[in-house]
């Protein structure tokens, strides 16, 4: 057996990651992150300063203190959304649109188009990946 026959073959037994499964542990990552985050802000002592429950509406938009993080208050296929993504440059990069039904998460494939990589409706089992 040549060495390059020989490296070929161990390049092809190591496990590689399928989109979907790269879907799966994303969309996993973004439902957990935000209980996570709760839980551990929950367990650090309070600031000083007092906190509050901050209404947004259409059009509003929060930005994260400290964090390259925004979300804007919009219309998903007529429902009101947050659509939350991070600042600076969208292409390659994830974003999550939560409304009171569902969650899905995008890849941003540049900066105005955004493809659906993973769908899930509240209160349901069953989820939609998409790709790969």
């Amino acid at each position: 057996m040549r060495a390059a026959d020989a490296a070929a073959s161990r390049e092809r037994t190591v496990p590689r990651l399928s989109w979907r499964a790269a879907g799966l542990v994303l969309a996993a990552a973004a439902l957990v992150t935000p209980g996570a985050a709760f839980a551990w802000k929950a367990a650090t002592p309070r600031d000083t300063v007092p906190r509050a429950t901050i209404p947004v509406s259409l059009g509003d938009v929060a930005k994260v203190t400290g964090a390259p993080i925004g979300c804007l208050v919009r219309r998903q296929s007529g429902a009101q959304a947050l659509d939350c993504r991070r600042a600076g440059v969208l292409a390659g990069s994830y974003g999550t649109i939560l409304t009171k039904t569902q969650v899905l998460v995008v890849r941003f494939e540049s900066r105005k188009v955004a493809r659906i990589v993973f769908q899930a409706r509240h209160g349901k089992l069953r989820v939609h990946t998409c790709g790969g």
